[in-house]
């Protein structure tokens, strides 16, 4: 993949944009370098990109520590969690059931929860009841730990049941105590034109599924850090991508800095239907 840096100095802060020439690099990218605005674009997509705290929460901060360069924190005050919104994402994130990939790097602290939200992008349909329960209750898609903090969750459109459902998403194990271990972790999920989910961890492939329906909506808002204030997420964010196409197991791997890809070894199988290769 080829790439062009270009650097300018404005004032104290010096602004590195990175251009793919080759068509297949990320349509949106958030690396968290600008501390008067944190929730900038280096790409350019995005031309207002706010990042703000739920109310009663700790406003998401720079730190210089990043996986790579500076980094953006999520604090837990007491039971409450914030979220980052990085926004608008009116159509420009992938939607419907277009392919797309998502790749992060997360550095769960020890107080982010065993069912801390990553990222989603999910709205509520109008005149829905206001249950978190209730059946299509929403649109577009989240990306959590779920149980012990041993799984990871991408879910689409609405709820069907238990967070453990995967008849719309897909469910994967990962090595227990990874959720808030304090270290650099990368997360990462895609969607192809056959509806199928996979899901990544530290470049390892987990879990997969094919959708039954997916439909996410253009002007759906994208939260890091937690959805309503409970599951959040407690650490740190950097390099968040977006891709308008599916990516290859190596090019995950490569985003992941890891090794040649091998499927993930289970201590536990996971539920029917939630992995299949």
């Amino acid at each position: 993949m080829k790439k062009v840096f270009v650097s300018a100095v404005m004032g104290a802060i010096a602004l590195v944009l990175t251009a793919y020439g080759d068509g297949t690099g990320p349509i949106a990218q958030w690396s968290f370098e600008d501390a008067e605005n944190l929730g900038a674009d280096s790409i350019g997509n995005y031309p207002f990109s706010p990042v703000a705290g739920d109310a009663g929460s700790t406003a998401p901060s720079q730190v210089a520590d990043g996986h790579a360069g500076n980094a953006l924190r999520m604090t837990r005050t007491g039971s409450v969690t914030g979220y980052a919104m990085l926004g608008p994402t009116d159509h420009i994130l992938p939607s419907g059931s277009s392919p797309f990939t998502v790749s992060v790097w997360i550095r769960p602290n020890s107080s982010s929860t065993k069912t801390a939200y990553i990222i989603n992008r999910m709205q509520l349909v109008s005149g829905q009841p206001n249950a978190w329960t209730a059946p299509n209750r929403w649109t577009g898609w989240l990306f959590r730990f779920v149980g012990d903090g041993d799984r990871l969750l991408v879910y689409f459109n609405g709820w069907s049941g238990t967070a453990e459902d995967s008849r719309n998403g897909a469910l994967a194990w990962i090595p227990a105590g990874q959720h808030n271990d304090g270290k650099w972790h990368h997360a990462a999920f895609s969607l192809d034109s056959a509806k199928k989910v996979t899901i990544y961890w530290d470049g390892v492939k987990v879990g997969a599924h094919k959708l039954t329906t997916c439909n996410v909506g253009n002007d759906t808002r994208l939260l890091i850090g937690s959805y309503e204030k409970s599951n959040g997420f407690s650490g740190d964010y950097d390099e968040i991508k977006f891709y308008d196409r599916t990516l290859s197991d190596a090019e995950i791997v490569a985003e992941a800095g890891s090794s040649p890809l091998t499927q993930m070894s289970h201590t536990r199988s996971p539920p029917p239907g939630a992995y299949s290769s």
